[in-house]
C-alpha cells in the first residue's frame, strides 16, 4: 500500500507543477494587451483536462489499494479514518 501511495503522491505533484505552469500561462493569456480568446479557451481546456488526469490518477490509487486489501482491511481503515486515497 505504501508504495502505491509514494508512487501516487509522486505522479499528483507532477500534475501540480503542469497545472500550476498552465494556470501561469492562462494568466498571461487572459492578461494581454490583446488576449487572444481562441488561445486562452485552448489552455483552459488544457488546465480542465490536467485536472481530470490528477482525480482519474487518484482513483486509480484507490483501486490499487483496495485490490490489495482484504475486506475487513478496508472496513478497518474506512473505520480509522484513514484514506486510501493515494496522496
Amino acid at each position: 500500500m505504501g508504495k502505491i501511495q509514494n508512487d501516487t503522491r509522486s505522479k499528483q505533484w507532477e500534475f501540480m507543477g503542469k497545472i500550476h505552469e498552465e494556470q501561469n500561462r492562462l494568466f498571461d493569456l487572459s492578461n494581454a494587451d490583446t488576449p487572444d480568446d481562441a488561445a486562452i479557451s485552448k489552455s483552459y481546456k488544457k488546465l480542465s483536462e490536467l485536472r481530470q488526469q490528477m482525480f482519474d490518477n487518484s482513483l486509480a490509487a484507490r483501486k490499487q489499494i483496495d485490490g490489495v486489501l482484504s475486506k475487513e482491511q478496508r472496513e478497518q481503515l474506512s473505520r480509522s479514518g484513514y484514506s486510501r486515497r493515494g496522496r
